[in-house]
């Protein structure tokens, strides 16, 4: 069985499926690690393997296993890159997943020479200070203090994606007990709960339209 570089998307992935169908189902992360060879991917799996991220996200053996810690740097790395999502959302008006859209930025991007890998590798460990340095003001993982301890993904989304966003595209230092009390405000502001809880029943979109609340409640306050 062969798979042409210029096949579709679609056509990679049922292929992958077919081939898992009597063995462990491969996540998406796993699939992605698969087809997406390049520079990209290398630099994502090179920083999947620092500690303190790893003591920052503090995820299960078996989630590591299964390249978690990569698909989250990935959604940082994706989410953060607005042209790329406003022009996914245009080419996609009807069917959106995060899925999808981490598909295509990796498809866009694995071996784009005008993305600064080095950079990226020197922001995300810019964005590991600051993770650390926001357990230190909470006195636990920051990702787990809204949620019973346990890491939050959509708490990961908002505040890694605007952290990355003030380091990699606004060029702006964070201060980060005030970032740590806006957070806090935030995630106990009741209006903007009741909005979070609308996206997360009635929004396709919900990963974006969370990210985006976040990051306008942040800048109204300025």
């Amino acid at each position: 069985m062969i798979i042409e570089n210029d096949s579709s998307l679609e056509i990679k992935y049922d292929m992958f499926k077919r081939l898992n169908t009597n063995s462990e189902q491969l996540t998406d992360q796993e699939m992605r690690n698969c087809i997406y060879r390049g520079e990209l991917n290398d630099i994502i799996k090179d920083i999947s393997k620092n500690k303190d991220l790893r003591d920052c996200l503090n995820l299960t053996p078996k989630q590591a296993d299964q390249m978690l810690y990569e698909e989250y740097i990935l959604r940082i790395l994706a989410f953060s890159r607005q042209e790329l999502v406003s022009k996914f959302l245009k080419e996609n008006t009807k069917n959106y997943s995060d899925k999808q859209y981490l598909d295509y930025f990796m498809e866009n991007y694995k071996d784009d020479s005008s993305f600064n890998l080095e950079e990226i590798k020197k922001n995300m460990l810019e964005y590991i200070k600051i993770i650390q340095s926001l357990n230190k003001l909470a006195k636990k993982r920051i990702f787990g203090i809204f949620n019973n301890g346990r890491f939050s993904l959509s708490n990961f989304d908002m505040l890694s994606i605007y952290i990355f966003k003030k380091i990699s595209v606004d060029f702006v230092d964070i201060a980060c007990e005030d970032l740590y009390k806006d957070y806090i405000f935030f995630m106990e502001d009741k209006k903007e709960q009741k909005g979070i809880e609308k996206i997360n029943t009635s929004s396709r979109q919900r990963s974006l339209e969370r990210i985006k609340l976040f990051n306008d409640y942040i800048n109204n306050k300025k």
